[in-house]
């Protein structure tokens, strides 16, 4: 649907255009589709590759993320457990959350690292 305003009637108040910073916050896609882009919309920079240094640090993060995780997962459904009083049934479901979630991060950072290559 295609709206188009006559001269002489302003638009209404909700056609405005947003201040900067919202629009840098939340990005409306007015027409088209959305495609992903190389440069940064605040800055207008391309982004910088993964340095060697900042690599090492992602990748040995790694591991703390696979163990905290679902021990956090774990902790969160122990106390839901004493509070609702049932067996370990919130336990284990969220150190399986915790785990998966642990996982989906790994991923993440293992592509996040492969950018370099």
């Amino acid at each position: 649907m295609h709206l188009s305003w006559s001269a002489s009637i302003a638009p209404p108040s909700f056609l405005v255009a947003l201040p900067a910073p919202i629009r840098y916050l939340f990005p409306l896609e007015v027409g088209g589709t959305h495609s992903s882009c190389k440069t940064s919309q605040v800055t207008g920079k391309t982004p910088k590759k993964l340095t060697g240094w900042r690599q090492v640090g992602l990748l040995t993060s790694i591991p703390f993320i696979l163990a905290l995780a679902p021990l956090i997962g774990l902790a969160i459904g122990l106390y839901l457990d004493r509070h609702f009083r049932t067996k370990y049934w919130f336990g284990i479901a969220f150190c399986v959350l915790g785990f998966v979630a642990g996982v989906r991060e790994t991923i993440k950072i293992i592509k996040l690292s492969q950018l370099e290559d």
